[in-house]
């Protein structure tokens, strides 16, 4: 048997006993012979302890005791005991002629998983800080009480990092935060990781101003000391929100106004604490409204698109039209789109309205002469998506429209992002006759490896540059350097933010020819297109040409 039997008569005497029972208890066999007493056996197990005779005798006698108070025949009685280290679960089952069975079994791997069980269920797996459950029991125990603060913890940018180096990088990076949080703590202070990169820290009875506030402040200095991981020394930072108990009238409350309170701190640049202020709900509802809005006109359809020409000035002709977006809001009228377009990166709708501009911007192109092509810019975040190769080749596909006609603009950023990934998607366009501008150059971290590895139709000088071409000798030279590398590469250079003769003069005289901007022509709707191209093309055709045209062929 697997587990120790032992049967006693009804005048206490031992009737049966197996081996395991003996060894599971550590009783010497020779000494607990047939017909030892139950008192004989009680005092075995005493063999061991270190107590005085007297001691034994009265935990004996408190023993017998507690075995014949459940003392009914037929029923079973259990208890456990601790042996040689050994977790022992005695069954006495008592007989009808006053004798009774004990079984006694080893669960103490049993009773160790429950107990790892337990602490599971209060603790967080990888970090081994108390987790969600741990921390909504205390809030709900200790709210009501003076002087309880909350604070959430979140990790700036943690998508980003976990992509970079990978979830078992991010798991480190998890448990060494915890570690940073945790070493800054006193004994007043508890802290929880409660989801993903978010933990949450409960400070009972602090001072909000001396001891909270300066917990914040010594968490934020924790890091500025690099993570040391096995992928190298990784830099982070962490936002805090912090809300007093006190100044709420329940515990979703308390929870709110710590909730924005990082928000806040998040919005105002990250890498900082905010405390809960007024105002900051109202500032959280436009947030939500405008995201709402969003959505809802992205499934309306109230974006429109204007098109900016780029010009040839040694061709004459009308290269392309970039596709602007422009949100029409059925309230608020037009909003630009420096107003809602980082924010639509922020909370992943810009890869539906990228979606979106592409097909609109093939349809519309579909009416313009074939020599004319479509420009349109995909964002970075937009980039990152592992099928964004294909969804745009499915658009241009079921729009009908010549690949050929159809340029996508990236920025250096999206190069910084995977760049192996992001060569094989550009790679996967450009096999299939779709053109590609490298939009904003020399603004981000421009590398010549890019333009050596990256079949580019277009190069596109950031108007940074054009804008002080006529007072500054170091934007001439890195335009002049720039012609020359895609006039070598045989890639089209094109100067964005072209306003005034003078810059076309000089543009011209380092053999960047195409031009855009609002020198050549402001944005404007689809409509007016193909009168443009024909006004502007006829125009130089028949030599009637404007002061502004005839610069352009200087």
């Amino acid at each position: 048997m697997s587990q120790g039997l032992c049967l006693f008569d009804k005048n206490e005497c031992m009737v049966i006993c197996n081996d395991r029972f003996t060894q599971l208890l550590g009783i010497n066999q020779e000494k607990f012979e047939m017909g030892s007493t139950f008192t004989d056996f009680l005092w075995l197990l005493h063999t061991t302890s270190n107590d005085s005779i007297s001691e034994i005798a009265k935990s004996v006698d408190i023993q017998r005791q507690k075995h014949f108070e459940h003392a009914e025949p037929g029923k079973i009685n259990h208890e456990e005991y601790v042996f040689n280290g050994l977790t022992i679960n005695f069954s006495n089952r008592f007989l009808a002629d006053g004798g009774w069975v004990s079984t006694i079994e080893d669960i103490t791997e049993k009773r160790k998983i429950e107990n790892e069980v337990k602490i599971l269920a209060h603790h967080d797996f990888l970090t081994g800080l108390k987790n969600r459950t741990s921390y909504q029991k205390k809030i709900d125990e200790i709210f009501g009480a003076d002087n309880n603060s909350l604070l959430f913890v979140d990790v700036d940018l943690f998508k980003e990092i976990n992509d970079q180096f990978g979830h078992p990088a991010g798991d480190n990076i998890l448990r060494e935060v915890g570690k940073k949080i945790q070493k800054n703590l006193s004994k007043k202070e508890t802290v929880y990781r409660i989801g993903g990169d978010e933990f949450a820290i409960i400070c009972r009875n602090s001072n909000f101003e001396e001891d909270v506030l300066s917990l914040c402040g010594r968490i934020l200095r924790e890091f500025n000391t690099p993570i040391q991981t096995e992928w190298g020394d990784i830099s982070l930072s962490v936002s805090i929100g912090v809300a007093s108990s006190s100044d709420c009238k329940n515990i979703d409350t308390w929870v709110q106004h710590t909730d924005l309170a990082l928000y806040a701190a998040k919005e105002a640049g990250r890498n900082q604490f905010l405390r809960y202020e007024k105002g900051m709900r109202e500032a959280i509802q436009k947030k939500r409204k405008l995201e709402f809005d969003l959505k809802k006109s992205l499934e309306h359809e109230d974006f429109f698109l204007v098109y900016q020409p780029v010009v040839n000035a040694q061709t004459h002709k009308v290269s392309s039209f970039e596709a602007l977006l422009r949100w029409k809001h059925p309230v608020d009228g037009i909003i630009p789109p420096i107003n809602f377009i980082p924010f639509a990166e922020e909370i992943g709708l810009m890869p539906s309205i990228d979606m979106w501009v592409v097909k609109a911007a093939c349809k519309e192109a579909l009416s313009w002469p074939h020599h004319v092509s479509v420009s349109i810019n995909i964002s970075a975040k937009t980039f990152e998506l592992n099928n964004i190769s294909e969804s745009i080749l499915k658009i241009i596909e079921d729009v009908n429209i010549d690949p050929g006609r159809v340029e996508i603009e990236i920025t250096e950023t999206s190069m910084l992002l995977n760049a192996e990934e992001t060569i094989n998607k550009i790679k996967k366009l450009t096999e299939n006759d779709i053109k590609i501008a490298l939009d904003d150059f020399g603004t981000g971290y421009s590398s010549l490896s890019f333009l050596r590895d990256i079949p580019f139709n277009r190069i596109k000088i950031d108007r940074s540059f054009i804008k002080d071409i006529e007072s500054n000798i170091h934007s001439i030279a890195i335009i002049k350097a720039i012609a020359g590398i895609g006039d070598a590469l045989g890639v089209s250079i094109t100067a964005e933010g072209v306003e005034t003769a003078s810059q076309i003069s000089l543009l011209m005289r380092d053999k960047c020819y195409e031009h855009q901007g609002y020198y050549i022509s402001k944005p404007f709707e689809q409509t007016h297109i193909l009168p443009w191209i024909l006004s502007y093309e006829s125009e130089i055709v028949s030599g009637t040409l404007t002061e502004k045209e005839q610069i352009c062929l200087v």
